[in-house]
C-alpha cells in the first residue's frame, strides 16, 4: 500500500511525510473499507464495523480494570452496553455525522467537549446500579481522560 511505502521510506530517510489532506484521508479510508468488505463479506464487515464502534468503550473498561476496579464479568458486560448505548445516543442526538472539516478548530473542540460532558453525565446516571461508588469514581476519571472523536 502507498502509506506503508511512505512510512518505510520515511524510516529510511529520517524524514516525516506530510499527512494526507482530509479528502485524501477519506478516499484512503473508503478504499480500505471497500477492500475489507470484499474480503470479509457483507455480514462479517458489518460486524467488524460494529465492533470498531465499541473500541473506545472496551479500552475504557480495560483501563478501569488496570486501575484495580475489580469488575466482575457481568459488570464489564453491563458497562460495555451502557457505554456503547450512551456513545451512540450522543452521536445520534448531536449529529456527530456532521462535516467536521467545515468547522473551525475551536468550533470542533467546543462541540467535542459538549459531547464528552453529555456522555459522562449519561454514563454516570446509568452506572449507579451496577458499580460501587469507588468503581464509579474510577470510571469517571478514566472517561475524563478519554475523548469523543468524530
Amino acid at each position: 500500500m502507498q502509506i506503508e511505502q511512505e512510512v518505510f521510506e520515511a524510516a529510511q530517510s529520517g524524514t516525516v511525510p506530510a499527512p494526507p489532506s482530509p479528502a485524501e484521508g477519506q478516499a484512503q479510508r473508503a478504499q480500505l473499507n471497500q477492500q475489507l468488505g470484499a474480503v470479509l463479506g457483507e455480514n462479517a464487515f458489518a460486524q467488524f464495523k460494529q465492533y470498531c464502534t465499541t473500541i473506545p468503550d472496551r479500552t475504557a473498561i480495560d483501563t478501569l480494570q488496570q486501575q484495580d476496579a475489580s469488575l466482575s464479568a457481568c459488570q464489564s458486560q453491563q458497562l460495555l452496553q451502557i457505554l456503547t448505548d450512551a456513545r451512540q445516543q450522543i452521536i445520534v442526538q448531536d449529529g456527530m455525522t456532521r462535516d467536521w472539516d467545515s468547522l473551525s478548530p475551536n468550533q470542533a473542540v467546543s462541540i467535542m467537549r459538549q459531547q464528552q460532558a453529555l456522555f459522562q453525565q449519561a454514563v454516570g446516571n446509568r452506572v449507579q446500579n451496577i458499580l460501587t461508588p469507588d468503581q464509579a469514581k474510577t470510571l469517571e476519571t478514566v472517561l475524563s481522560q478519554q475523548r469523543m472523536s468524530p
